[in-house]
């Protein structure tokens, strides 16, 4: 019912964006992309049994189809504007429950031949909450009130300052709301950040990127149950924490078809909270990404990829260590 919904929005904006039109007009451009992607993963339900200390993963294969539809309108400036709607699907072959949507709108506004301004909302419905210390029972099944709505509002800078180079400023709030039992993880988080993208010749891009991020939770009682003789502990839960981040990105164009991605991020996470809490107080992660990701035209409108990711998650918390190896395949599609 979802997906029919969708494809109804889709038609309902190609028929009001040229609804009305006249030779007279200026011409509307539009375009839509559409794609399917395969990926698995190693590490998709993480527990953690806090009376034995054992943790277990469980791996699975994601559907990820997605389609995105982009036109340009008269905008605010002498310069048009772009629209960018997208919706992508994550469909689990055995863990369905935790099966999510995202939804997408992008506004952008072009204020001069080398200035973008952008603002961008970003809607998950439902997320599964599979945080590495909320999962504790080590249940077989999937307790799918263990959930969470993400909004996401972004506002994007972009401007070429030079003919080779590019800065990307961005500043990002979102609201992550939890659904009972887990409404203590409800939390804000802002986020601010840059790129500088340097083209080096007609093959090679570098970028570096400085972000920082602030997760500020709204606490909650809640009791943790400890093999004897330690018994229950009831505690404030707060998961707020900060994040400064650095990103390394390097493209390279093996030929006109065939494009080349490595990318690496590290994050440092730091909980801000009483020393006396049990699971963060004193707890410090350092996050790594790493991603290998090939892009071949096969022809003007179809685009194979492939690629491989690592997360990799290193604590002074022994429950909150985490590892991820993620593999991908998928095809694009575009079309006018």
């Amino acid at each position: 019912m979802k997906r029919i919904f969708f494809i109804f929005v889709m038609l309902w904006i190609q028929t009001v964006l040229f609804a009305g039109t006249s030779a007279a007009d200026p011409p509307r451009q539009i375009e839509y992309q559409a794609g399917l992607d395969l990926r698995y993963s190693d590490n998709v339900i993480y527990t953690y049994n806090i009376s034995t200390q054992v943790i277990t993963t469980s791996g699975d294969f994601i559907y990820e189809p997605y389609f995105t539809v982009k036109f340009r309108t008269p905008g605010l400036t002498s310069y048009p504007a772009r629209i960018v709607l997208s919706l992508s699907d994550n469909i689990y072959s055995k863990y369905s429950p935790i099966n999510y949507q995202t939804w997408s709108l992008l506004l952008e506004q072009k204020m001069d031949p080398k200035t973008f301004f952008g603002l961008k909302y970003t809607l998950i419905p439902y997320l599964f909450a599979g945080e590495e210390d909320i999962l504790q029972s080590g249940q077989s099944g999937i307790d799918t009130s263990l959930s969470l709505r993400l909004n996401i509002l972004t506002a994007i800078f972009d401007r070429d300052f030079a003919e080779n180079k590019n800065i990307y400023l961005y500043a990002k709030y979102a609201n992550k709301d939890y659904n009972t039992p887990i409404v203590y993880r409800s939390a804000i988080v802002r986020t601010f950040g840059g790129d500088l993208t340097i083209k080096w010749n007609r093959a090679t891009t570098a970028m570096a990127g400085l972000s920082y991020e602030t997760n500020e939770a709204e606490k909650g009682m809640r009791t943790l149950i400890y093999p004897l003789p330690t018994g229950s502990v009831t505690f404030n839960d707060d998961f707020s924490y900060t994040a400064p981040a650095i990103t390394l990105l390097l493209i390279e164009h093996l030929s006109a078809q065939d494009t080349l991605r490595f990318k690496v991020t590290h994050k440092s996470r730091s909980f801000t909270v009483d020393s006396s809490e049990p699971l963060h107080g004193g707890r410090n992660d350092q996050i790594n990404d790493f991603l290998i990701a090939n892009a071949y035209k096969i022809t003007a409108q179809w685009t194979w990829k492939l690629s491989y990711a690592l997360y990799k998650r290193d604590s002074n918390r022994s429950y909150a260590n985490f590892t991820e190896n993620a593999f991908l395949t998928g095809v694009d599609f575009s079309f006018k």
